[in-house]
């Protein structure tokens, strides 16, 4: 059936292009913003200067700030308590996210935290102990990276380094009020880092498009034209990293990637994503590296049971496979991996993690991907622990 019943909404402004971050005071006072903290990851915020020109902004208009500095990939739960201990005891009333996914999802936690204060932290919520009860605290975002599409959603993913698991989480009032997206700020992205992305962003597209029915054409087409733009220009970003068009599709598709209009309607997927967070949980490996090694078998899994032919469609218009082809659906997964190995990243576990895949290995990743025994997905057969043996047995074959 074309579309169930829905209700979209977006609340995120994006305010996106060249020096684009010359509107940042202005936004912020828009709030009664007084104090900020700002949320950043290592180095390269500081290096690129991006550190220092917002502060210059918030001196003008004159907010103070607070830094709290030294987030990780795959952030950790311990990092989101500390800030929000600082965020109280700074008496902070906005949450800036310079950075990428990560940065930003532990800003969307921190929010959180803030208003529902509990004594074992942001853990008790992330482990389903406790739900939300009040909205965030205000945040908003500078992006950085082109990847998970967190500047404009609601949901976070959290590690806890302590018990290696890897979860997500969302609530409405958690998406950023704003996000200020210019492509220039990504240029100092090293290779490895927007190779990552990319892979990410293709991910993302693909969890929403792999629903086993043809019947809901428009979010088809778009997924499929944000693919064609993914993969077109990917390639320009890491040969050309200043390329302003390059950098430009790859941000705006992060964002469409998953701001939600892509999934409206019609079921989801999520399969790969449950895979990989239980991957870097374990190895603290970076997610878009890890859904490249795992997204090509996935897709072989789902292949036999495509009657509406999903995949076929993918091989046809991402990469001109002939559409008569009996044997579409195998060449169109081989072109995902060629694809992934022409921008540097890993197409197996063993390449991934740099160590010896065994059985006992592969059982740990599929409980810890499927705690509750199986998720249901779009039109597929509901995938198991069983199935999750059987994805992660290929990948590292």
């Amino acid at each position: 059936m074309s579309y169930n019943n829905f209700s979209y909404e977006q609340s995120t402004r994006i305010v996106f292009g060249r020096n684009s971050i010359e509107k940042l005071g202005e936004l912020l006072q828009e709030f009664g913003t007084k104090k900020v903290l700002i949320n950043i990851g290592g180095r390269s915020v500081r290096e690129s200067g991006l550190l220092d020109i917002v502060i210059t902004r918030l001196k003008n208009v004159g907010i103070g700030h607070v830094l709290h500095s030294g987030c990780k990939p795959n952030p950790r739960s311990t990092w989101i308590d500390e800030g929000a201990a600082l965020y109280l005891s700074e008496n902070c009333n906005f949450i800036l996210a310079i950075g990428g996914g990560s940065v930003i999802d532990a800003s969307k936690a921190i929010a959180l935290s803030v208003s529902n204060p509990h004594k074992d932290g942001i853990w008790h919520y992330m482990s389903g102990k406790g739900e939300f009860v009040n909205d965030a605290v205000n945040l908003a975002a500078v992006l950085t990276i082109s990847a998970t599409g967190s500047e404009c959603n609601s949901t976070f993913v959290i590690s806890n380094y302590e018990t290696k698991e890897k979860l997500a989480n969302s609530h409405k009032s958690a998406s950023p009020i704003f996000s200020i997206c210019d492509p220039v700020y990504t240029y100092t992205v090293n290779q490895w880092q927007t190779a990552c992305g990319i892979s990410d962003i293709i991910s993302h597209v693909l969890e929403q498009y792999l629903y086993n029915d043809n019947t809901s054409d428009v979010s088809d087409g778009m997924s499929i034209g944000v693919l064609k733009a993914v993969v077109k220009w990917g390639p320009i970003a890491l040969k050309e990293p200043d390329n302003y068009d390059a950098r430009a599709n790859l941000m705006w598709g992060s964002t469409i990637g998953l701001n939600g209009i892509l999934g409206a309607g019609h079921k989801n997927n999520w399969v790969a994503h449950m895979l990989e967070h239980a991957l870097s949980a374990v190895f603290d490996v970076s997610h878009g590296a890890g859904l490249a090694c795992l997204t090509p078998y996935y897709l072989s899994f789902i292949s036999k049971e495509d009657t509406a032919g999903k995949i076929d469609r993918l091989g046809a218009e991402l990469f001109g496979i002939d559409s008569s082809d009996k044997n579409i659906k195998s060449e169109t997964i081989k072109k995902f991996i060629e694809f992934f190995k022409s921008i540097g990243m890993p197409v197996t576990l063993q390449e991934l993690i740099k160590a010896p895949v065994n059985g006992d290995l592969i059982k740990e990743l599929a409980e810890k991907a499927l705690p509750w025994k199986q998720m249901d997905v779009g039109g597929y057969a509901p995938f198991t622990v069983q199935d999750a043996v059987e994805v992660f047995t290929s990948s590292a074959e």
